[in-house]
């Protein structure tokens, strides 16, 4: 995967109680992802397959967010159950964090829905 720079620039600018959980998101992103392309859009970190975004990822006030860019996806996967959605977000905690496992799981299902062309 590439590394945007403006995505490291982004990084830098969070809020260090925010940056080492979001830091390690990015990094198991890069692990899981490694056929995504990371970019900065919409002044955050977006991960696009095959040219379309599939998901980003943000720091805000009191959360952090996945953006899945998937209205169906917490129909699909029962483990999000037991987080905020808002809309395509989830929303998360360091008191409700994402596993790696779970975002292997909505990276999966992206890719997937992309593929099906949704």
């Amino acid at each position: 995967m590439n590394i945007d720079k403006e995505v490291d620039k982004y990084f830098q600018e969070i809020p260090d109680t925010f940056r080492p959980i979001l830091t390690e998101i990015r990094e198991w992103v890069h692990t899981l992802f490694p056929q995504g392309e990371e970019v900065f859009a919409y002044n955050i970190p977006v991960y696009k397959y095959k040219g379309k975004a599939l998901f980003s990822i943000a720091a805000f006030k009191n959360h952090y967010s996945l953006v899945s860019q998937d209205k169906n996806i917490a129909t699909e996967i029962p483990e999000l159950a037991n987080f905020i959605i808002s809309g395509t977000t989830i929303h998360f905690t360091p008191d409700k964090p994402l596993t790696k496992p779970l975002l292997k799981t909505i990276i999966e299902n992206r890719v997937h829905s992309r593929e099906q062309g949704r």
